[in-house]
């Protein structure tokens, strides 16, 4: 009967069969009894068990601190918070291993320059002991000539990412074309324009059936007032030939 048997006792006494197959449905967990028909659910939902008894069993003794507020990062991620550190190490790996692959720039130390031509950040300045000298990493020294980078920085020192940009710009947007931007006689505007005659057309179409339904309303309102009228002159007529029928009798009596 749906949610009406719940508030039916006679009903609830019953035993249902198809609400006992429903319920019991797939495998049960041992520890916290919920159930699960897809297998790799259950895994992962006895791996999260696993990692919080081991938790637990490290925690055993020890005095436990309130762990500092997520980052928002993590705080979306959080489908499962025992994964919490095993993300943030990974994030950390995938870090290291960007900053091992990405090419650091490096130039001898240079006194009279100690910040960037461009940026005007102060340049890292480190000790190489391969080549048994101070540099600046994450810098380069301009050539003279190079086309890409304008006469003022050359024999300058950049910093890496200054020096990228110049190398590498990042693109304009594109610009759009006649059809993208909806001048008159292109494509894009030929829609638009069906578009709106389409509306136009919806709209004036809605716009009659409105004043048809209106129309149909008020004829109707005219009809029921027309019968309304004739019943009242049905009942007054009605009323006048009892009224005669009446005295009729009383002149007969007393005649």
């Amino acid at each position: 009967p749906g949610l009406e048997g719940l508030t039916n006792k006679a009903w609830l006494k019953v035993r249902h069969e198809f609400a006992i197959m429903e319920i019991s449905q797939g495998t049960q967990c041992q520890t916290c009894g919920l159930r699960f028909t897809d297998r790799s659910v259950q895994t992962k939902h006895l791996d999260r068990h696993f990692r919080l008894n081991r938790r637990l069993q490290r925690q055993a003794g020890r005095v436990v601190s309130r762990e500092w507020d997520l980052s928002v990062e993590e705080w979306c991620d959080q489908d499962d918070p025992t994964l919490v550190e095993v993300r943030k190490q990974e994030r950390k790996k995938d870090e290291e291993e960007e900053e091992k692959t990405k090419v650091v720039l490096q130039v001898p130390e240079d006194e009279s320059q100690k910040r960037c031509n461009k940026c005007g950040d102060i340049l890292e300045r480190q000790f190489d002991a391969d080549k048994d000298m101070h540099v600046y990493i994450h810098a380069t020294r301009v050539a003279e000539g190079e086309q890409k980078i304008p006469k003022e920085h050359w024999n300058k020192i950049l910093c890496q990412s200054c020096y990228e940009l110049f190398i590498n710009p990042p693109k304009p947007p594109e610009k759009k074309t006649g059809e993208e931007e909806g001048k008159p006689g292109t494509g894009k505007a030929k829609d638009e324009e069906k578009a709106n005659e389409e509306e136009d057309k919806g709209n004036e179409e809605e716009e009659k059936k409105e004043e048809d339904e209106k129309k149909d309303e008020e004829e109707n309102e005219k009809k029921e007032d027309e019968e309304k009228e004739e019943e009242e002159d049905a009942k007054v007529k009605m009323e006048e030939e009892d009224e005669g029928e009446e005295e009729e009798v009383k002149e007969e009596k007393n005649s």
